[in-house]
């Protein structure tokens, strides 16, 4: 497994070695889950990213929704990001079996939230643009990370880049650019992102 086991997996895991009370320790970690919903949502996000979220990191980001942007449009991307809103193939097929679980955009892979978003092959060459962009831009290099690139999420050494506004929002354009290309990522260019930066940051600056 290359990813950390969710607490229902380390109970399954564990069942073995300890099987004292298990029903009580099922309970009990589904009263934790309906009493926190986020919770379920972190441990997918975890999964997603192969990494632990510190619970002070993930508060931030919904402490941060309505701060990072009084535009009403932005904060709805926002929610419906964090909270997996976007369909995908992976998705539509387990609603559908006749549907197909490839990505739309025809690299072939199989098309998880991830891969939309990341990991297929013409979303991950507009990134690489993106990054290039602001590495030019501030005069240094700049080093894209998935949870930077989903979920403004900056951890380690990329916590000094949290507190940049103009950072946070090119990554959110750049998010913005990906959704209007969501079934067809092979012709994403950067003009429309430069486009949709500059708009979001003159909205910015008025408001």
């Amino acid at each position: 497994m290359n990813r950390p086991s969710t607490e229902f997996e380390q109970i399954v895991l564990n069942y073995k070695k300890d099987n004292r009370k298990l029903v009580s320790r099922i309970y009990k970690t589904l009263v934790g889950v309906f009493q926190d919903p986020s919770r379920l949502l972190r441990e997918s996000w975890e999964s997603d990213l192969n990494m632990k979220i510190r619970e002070e990191d993930w508060n931030k980001l919904f402490r941060q929704l309505s701060l990072k942007s009084i535009s009403q449009n932005i904060q709805e991307h926002e929610i419906k990001m964090i909270q997996k809103w976007y369909y995908t193939p992976i998705r539509l097929q387990y609603i559908n079996r006749n549907n197909s679980n490839i990505c739309w955009s025809g690299c072939h892979g199989i098309g998880s939230y991830v891969h939309m978003w990341w990991s297929c092959r013409f979303v991950e060459k507009f990134w690489k643009k993106v990054e290039i962009e602001i590495s030019n831009i501030f005069g240094k290099q700049f080093k894209l990370t998935i949870e930077m690139a989903l979920l403004n999420l900056y951890v380690g050494s990329n916590r000094l880049w949290s507190a940049n506004k103009w950072v946070n929002m090119v990554l959110i354009a750049t998010r913005l650019v990906i959704a209007a290309n969501w079934k067809d990522a092979k012709n994403i260019e950067l003009r429309p992102w430069r486009i949709k930066v500059k708009d979001l940051l003159i909205l910015e600056i008025l408001t």
